[in-house]
């Protein structure tokens, strides 16, 4: 039997909830949090939250699972890792009003911490009472801290930081994934051809294109509404594109080679596909990188039938919950020293080996990844 369980937790600051699809046979459930609108009705929090426990967190966590079960034994590994099984968790905040919003969306705000910090008091406690069955990364935005903040009500928290020994944030560790997939798949390959990074100036946008500048890509572009806004430079050397907000521009798209979108999500169903040249290769490195049913199938067989491969985000930003099990797996046989540098090359092999096993059901059965993906993870 599958069913959700959700909780909502009022707050002097905030409303939150908090839940996972629950199901027999796992040994915890767990995903990410983010803020949502203050003006968001309870009915349309309470489907965003069972939506994403269901199409992000519990597909991971699926996909994560199957790779384990293929994972080869190493003696770095902790105890446990290898026979776990997770569930898909979720957490959404909903803060009372939009100087509370502007408030959590900003760390640098004085306000900041204390604002965090009562909410996450009652976080905590929920989470205490749940007695470990569901775990947390406060992930939302630019936070390395948010994970030490509720840290100290709750120790059902993954991400905290490496010397309380965590893995720290989990955003570099879905770059080391989207990279290993992005080999695996033969994107990368060719130096000579055009990349766009869309979505360039937030951490993984930034981490991924030091990785295509590192590597000496002749022609490389980045596009980010930042940039737009003055608040963020971009790095020497590379063309610059506007950005428009909840789409990809004709301009981007309309280069081909390799297009890396590390944004949001939504925007590919708002932009012109049509203009996307033969033989493109497209990272979707977000979770809610194409629409949910018959529209989103449509996308996918129009891609395909321009022969644009296309990586979904649910199966290629995984290293970033694959780490944070590694982390509560090494947390709880006494291992305080987090090896980060180990968990990057992880989290890279392992997503290259699920990118494999979903190209091959891709070729296999004639279809597009997305459809592969999800039969792997209904295997």
């Amino acid at each position: 039997m599958i069913d959700q369980m959700v909780f909502k937790i009022p707050t002097d600051n905030a409303d939150v909830w908090i839940g996972y699809q629950q199901k027999a046979g796992m040994d915890y459930y767990y995903g990410g949090s983010r803020l949502v609108k203050p003006e968001k009705a309870d009915e349309e929090v309470h489907d965003d939250l069972v939506r994403l426990i269901v199409s992000e967190s519990e597909l991971k966590n699926t996909l994560i699972n199957f790779a384990l079960t293929i994972s080869p034994q190493d003696s770095k590994l902790p105890e446990g890792l290898l026979e776990s099984k997770v569930g898909g968790g979720r957490c959404l905040i909903r803060p009372k009003n939009n100087d509370i919003y502007q408030v959590l969306s900003n760390p640098s705000d004085p306000k900041f911490q204390a604002t965090i910090d009562e909410v996450f008091e009652k976080v905590g406690a929920k989470l205490e009472e749940l007695e470990g069955v569901l775990k947390l990364t406060p992930d939302f935005g630019k936070f390395a801290d948010c994970s030490d903040y509720l840290y100290k009500h709750t120790s059902h928290v993954l991400g905290v930081s490496c010397d309380i020994g965590g893995c720290g944030g989990k955003s570099s560790y879905s770059t080391s994934g989207i990279i290993g997939a992005m080999e695996e798949a033969g994107f990368v390959s060719d130096t000579s051809i055009p990349v766009t990074i869309i979505g360039s100036a937030g951490a993984m946008g930034t981490d991924l294109t030091k990785y295509f500048i590192n590597r000496n890509f002749k022609d490389i572009a980045v596009c980010d509404l930042e940039y737009d806004a003055g608040t963020v430079q971009p790095p020497e050397g590379v063309t610059v594109f506007e950005s428009v907000y909840g789409e990809f521009t004709a301009e981007c798209l309309s280069r081909g080679g390799l297009i890396v979108a590390a944004t949001w999500g939504k925007e590919l169903e708002n932009s012109p596909i049509e203009v996307l040249p033969r033989d493109t290769y497209l990272t979707l490195a977000h979770n809610l990188c194409l629409p949910e049913g018959r529209y989103g199938d449509v996308i996918c067989e129009l891609l395909k039938e321009k022969n644009i491969a296309f990586l979904p985000g649910q199966l290629i930003t995984l290293g970033g919950a694959l780490t944070s099990r590694l982390e509560w797996f090494s947390r709880v046989n006494g291992i305080r020293d987090f090896n980060k540098e180990y968990a990057h090359e992880y989290a890279q092999m392992t997503v290259g080996k699920l990118t494999k096993e979903v190209l091959n059901i891709a070729s296999e059965n004639g279809t597009h990844t997305v459809k592969a993906m999800r039969k792997l993870a209904e295997a």
